[in-house]
């Protein structure tokens, strides 16, 4: 499983977790951390992208997405 930060925006972190490929699939999901705070997890997506990089790019978008429009589980 790899833990990969993706995003630092407006205090949060985010994390994108991601398992080994099983057929063509990747299950991943994104994790959102605030100084001082717990973490929240956030599933995000089991998909097929053709590559790492898509997939990558589909968390990073998602995790600018949930931080823009404050559903990260944390109050503002």
């Amino acid at each position: 499983m790899q833990h990969i930060e993706i995003l630092k925006k407006g205090g949060f972190v985010a994390r994108r977790h991601i398992q080994d490929r099983e057929n063509g699939e990747w299950p991943a999901w994104v994790t959102f951390e605030k100084e001082g705070q717990a973490t929240r997890r956030i599933r995000h997506g089991i998909g097929t992208f053709r590559s790492e990089e898509e997939l990558l790019s589909n968390c990073v978008a998602f995790a600018h997405r949930m931080i823009d429009e404050g559903k990260t589980g944390f109050r503002l």
